[in-house]
């Protein structure tokens, strides 16, 4: 179920910013490389098509040569990403470029020639070089997942593809607080009555009278529509109300805590599992990722199959009383 953005109009579902839609969940950020990847400086006015400058920063120039490796060492998903979306590439070289920025202000500053850093580095390189290392142990085959695992995978998980039945809604709201004196609750509900009356006429215009009843904005300027709605995530209230409307049904008023809506359905959709086709690339990757774990423990494992790592414990004893 989505979220309701701050524009949508409040009054049929449950959010902080106004209760249009559901509470729920990128693209996937490009992973940071484990290693540092500096430009080469090209002779001062010479520039090769092939290793152009593609982003500049505080005196800084980032290389294509430079970039190219940096992609390289992220992991197959992560590639895939910079490939297929160019706003990723994108927020890559503005990464790298501040990176590198805050690199040449920590070196002017000789923060690199300090033993702490320095023991650091070594210590990121050497992880660095532990992660591809393993990376390339635990690479599942190449052709995996095939077909029939990515079927199987579709069919097992069935429930997790479900689309929820949704509608197209627009609304008149006549806004009355719960604690308002009956007077003026009663004038409120008699509008909402009045405006439900005119909407369920023959051949009413429903979009003229929200500008005219309706009190939330902005929908209101837009013949009342608040847009595609998941219907699980619609207030108990509302859902009911329009359950068994076909579409160009309006509804009686409805009253919740935000006052009196009178609800219209513009179109409807079904309940659906999305295709295969569909969901087919993100479950191979699933899939590649799971069998890379699942090959990475085996190798661990395997290579602790002669023995766990052996403790001397005088060495230990002399380690905590300089921990002391």
């Amino acid at each position: 179920m989505r979220k309701a953005t701050a524009a949508m109009a409040v009054g049929l579902a449950l959010t902080a910013a106004g209760p249009v839609a559901a509470q729920g969940p990128q693209a996937p950020k490009a992973q940071q490389a484990q290693q540092a990847v500096q430009a080469q400086p090209a002779a001062k006015g010479q520039q090769s098509s092939r290793d152009r400058v593609v982003v500049r920063f505080n005196g800084q120039e980032v290389r294509s040569g430079a970039m190219l490796q940096l992609i390289q060492a992220q992991n197959e998903e992560s590639r895939r990403q910079l490939k297929e979306k160019p706003e990723a590439l994108q927020n890559l070289l503005r990464n790298e470029a501040l990176r590198k920025a805050t690199l040449a202000s920590a070196r002017k500053e000789g923060f690199d020639g300090k033993p702490e850093i320095k023991y650091m580095m070594e210590r990121i390189a050497e992880q660095a070089l532990l992660e591809r290392y393993l990376d390339q142990k635990a690479a599942p085959e190449p052709g995996y997942p095939g077909t029939a695992e990515i079927e199987a995978a579709y069919q097992a998980n069935r429930a997790s593809f479900l689309k929820p039945a949704r509608a197209r809604l627009a609304q008149i709201l006549v806004r009355v607080a719960a604690d308002a004196p009956k007077a003026e609750a009663d004038k409120a509900e008699a509008r909402a009555k009045e405006a439900a009356a005119k909407a369920a006429a023959a051949g009413a215009d429903f979009a003229a009278l929200a500008k005219i009843y309706s009190e939330d904005t902005p929908s209101n300027q837009n013949g009342g529509e608040v847009g595609w709605l998941d219907m699980p995530g619609l207030m108990d209230d509302v859902r009911a109300a329009i359950a068994g409307l076909p579409v160009g049904g309006v509804s009686k008023p409805v009253k919740t805590r935000y006052g009196w809506q009178i609800v219209k359905v513009l179109e409807r959709e079904e309940e659906s599992v999305r295709p295969l086709a569909e969901v087919s690339q993100a479950l191979a990757n699933a899939l590649r990722r799971k069998k890379a774990e699942e090959n990475r423990q085996k190798w661990l494992s395997n290579l602790q199959a002669g023995g766990a790592p052996t403790i001397d414990e005088k060495g230990l004893a002399e380690l905590r009383k300089k921990l002391e």
